[in-house]
């Protein structure tokens, strides 16, 4: 989907692909990484690959980092991305219409409630983190 993005829309101002990008492929990379448990590999991996679509856009080498950039861009990377994601899912299921959905999320909050407080401080850490870098360049 991504190559397809870029030989079609060759010669778009950069924003535009970015958001065809974010709209089309975002979607499909992340598509139940909520509910997936990664090893940080293949995090990192999955992370790069969308780091990569940043690089091709905008002209960066693959030596440089990208992180500053899609923080300046007001966006988030690939692993805070799914962070969040991960917070959306077990709010939307604790707020779930559907009573079985419901019990067996209070079910599994015991020992959702470690996992989810580090999803929680993952997620605040790698934005200041990464906005916190930005500020120094």
């Amino acid at each position: 989907a991504s190559n397809n993005i870029f030989s079609n829309a060759r010669g778009s101002p950069e924003l535009m692909q970015l958001h065809l990008q974010e709209a089309y492929c975002l979607p499909i990379l992340q598509h139940a990484s909520a509910a997936v448990c990664f090893t940080q590999t293949q995090l990192n991996t999955m992370n790069a690959c969308w780091n990569n679509v940043y690089r091709k856009i905008f002209g960066f080498n693959l030596w440089n980092s990208v992180k500053q950039f899609i923080c300046g861009l007001g966006n988030l990377d690939f692993i805070s991305l799914r962070y969040l994601s991960m917070l959306q899912m077990y709010k939307s299921m604790f707020k779930s219409d559907n009573s079985v959905v419901r019990l067996l999320m209070q079910l599994y909050s015991v020992s959702l409630s470690s996992e989810y407080r580090l999803t929680c401080v993952k997620l605040e850490l790698n934005t200041k983190m990464i906005c916190k870098n930005s500020s120094r360049a």
